[in-house]
Parts: structure tokens; sequence; C-alpha cells
């Protein structure tokens, strides 16, 4: 019996020294041409190796991550100092998988922390799928949210998040959100003919949640330090089966410009519409917003804000 379980430990010690010593590194052109030729993802890391505590996964370390256009739109390139991609047991009944991603240390400022579970596929199509977020000091431009290098969304994200989603029909959505942005300021952008300049918001709070399909938004507040406008907002979106079936209702949207702003020539498109609304004061503007969202994307000019008694 000793014989055995000298045997028995002696197997165990050389497969977890194998484990850890085996040199995944030398794995990093195959894997990485996997994952190019089935998602056009192209990755180029300096170090990978196994990670044991918590759930198995890989890690990267100084890794560049540069997805295709046909993912977000256009090409977006991601660096960071650590990337562990992590996948452990999501739920038991019905048994499903988890797929966690942390990025350490991003090359612009952040890390960021990303787990999807309970993912359910048809075919190539995602069909309903559990997700949570962390974001710690992330630098939003090296997102790429916006229209260019030149012109995108930029500012400091923390928060977290989680989200249950069912893509047949949203109306089954439920989680929350909860966001500081420091120092947000969004790209310019043209809605139906509505020019919208670039806008520094200052800081931003949210804070938003439901289930069943209805998310209220029961904090979101911006301004402050060198913003073009402060403001808040109240109100809930109620989701449909698809997001045109979906219902927009804010109860009070209120907004103060900046003279600055208000009387920069290229703010005159949105000045000039929102003073079509509400007029009382200049640049002082006290809104109510009730319209579907089909009616908002077919035409945007027919379907603006309400004067808010």
């Amino acid at each position: 019996m000793k014989r055995n379980s000298t045997i028995l430990i002696c197997v165990g010690l050389f497969f977890f020294f194998l484990v850890v010593r085996f040199p995944f590194q030398n794995l990093r052109g195959f894997i990485f041409t996997k994952i190019y030729k089935q998602t056009g993802v192209l990755i180029v890391s300096e170090d990978m190796y196994l990670t044991l505590f918590g759930w198995p996964g890989v890690g990267l370390r100084n890794v560049t991550a540069t997805l295709p256009p046909q993912i977000l739109g256009d090409e977006l390139e991601i660096a960071a100092h650590k990337i562990t991609i992590r996948v452990g047991v999501g739920s038991l009944l019905p048994p499903s998988l988890s797929y966690s991603i942390y990025v350490g240390g991003m090359k612009k400022g952040g890390d960021l922390f990303i787990k999807l579970s309970r993912l359910e596929m048809k075919g190539q199509q995602l069909v309903s799928l559990s997700s949570y977020f962390d974001a710690d000091g992330v630098h939003l431009e090296q997102l790429g949210f916006g229209s260019g290098p030149s012109d995108t969304l930029t500012g400091v994200a923390t928060g977290d998040g989680s989200f249950t989603i069912d893509f047949t029909d949203l109306s089954k959505t439920s989680g929350s959100l909860r966001l500081s942005i420091e120092k947000l300021r969004s790209p310019g952008a043209n809605l139906q003919g509505i020019v919208i300049p670039p806008i520094r918001f200052g800081t931003l709070q949210a804070k938003l949640g439901g289930k069943a399909g209805s998310m209220e938004i029961s904090k979101l507040e911006w301004g402050g330090g060198e913003s073009d406008m402060q403001g808040s907002l109240t109100g809930d979106l109620r989701l449909g089966r698809d997001i045109y079936q979906s219902f927009l209702n804010l109860t009070a949207l209120k907004l103060k410009m900046t003279d600055k702003f208000r009387d920069d020539p290229n703010s005159a498109t949105i000045v000039s519409t929102l003073n079509s609304v509400d007029n009382r004061t200049p640049g002082t503007y006290a809104l109510k917003w009730t319209q579907g969202i089909d009616k908002i994307a077919q035409n945007f000019l027919y379907a603006l804000p309400e004067k808010l008694n």
C-alpha cells in the first residue's frame, strides 16, 4: 500500500510540474494563428503562461490585440500589460460554462474585467447571455467609440454592471449599471441633419437598473469643471421584443449651456433645434421625451422632445 501511494504521489508531482513548467509560449504562434483565422483578431504578446489560481486559464504578458473593422465598424487596437482569459462553470442547472477576460494595465490607463456566462447559441447567432463587467479608471479613447482617432469619445470611466439579455426578446432583459466618468467628451455627430459638435460634459454619474425589460434611469447627472453644459435626466426605457419596438420615456431632461458653447457657430444647429422646443430662457432647457425608438430612428426631426411645463 505504501509503495502504491508513493507511485501515485510521484505521478501527481510529475504532471503538476509538467503543467507548471510546460513552455506554453512556444504555442503562441499556433494559437494566435487559429484565433486570427476564426475571428480576424490579430494578437501579439511577449509571453504566454498558464494560470492556476481560481479557474484555470491562460495569461498573456505585454499583449496587443487588433480587432478587425467587422467587429466594431472600425479597426481597433487594444494594448495592455496583462490579459488573463479563463473558462469556468457558469451554472449547474442548466449546466453552462463561463468565460472571463481580465485586461490589466491598459496602455492608456485602466483595468477592465468582463465575464460572460449562460451563453446560448443558435448556429452562428447569439441567442442569450448573462454578463458582468467591472471597469477601473479606463480611458475611453482606447476603446474606439467615435468616427476616428481624432474624433472619439474620451473620458476616464469607473463602474460596474450586470445584465441578462435575451436577444430574441429584449423585453426579458434585466440588470443594473453604476458608472462614473471623469472629463467626458463626446465626438461630433449628425442626427439626420441636426449637427451636434463635440461636447465636454465634465463629470457624469449614472445609475440604472430594472427587470422584465423596464430599465429605470434613477440617476443621470453631468457637469462641473470645464464642461460645455450641465444637466440631469430621469425616466425609463421600456424594451420591446427588439430595439425598434422599445419605448423611451424621459420624464425630465434639464440642460444648461455655457454662453461660450451656446454662441459658438458650430453649436448653431443644436441650439436652434432646442430653442424651437423651449425658448423660455436662452441656453436653459427643461424637456420631456416620450417616444417610440422606431419613430426616433425613422425621422429624428419629427420625434423631438417636448417642453416640460
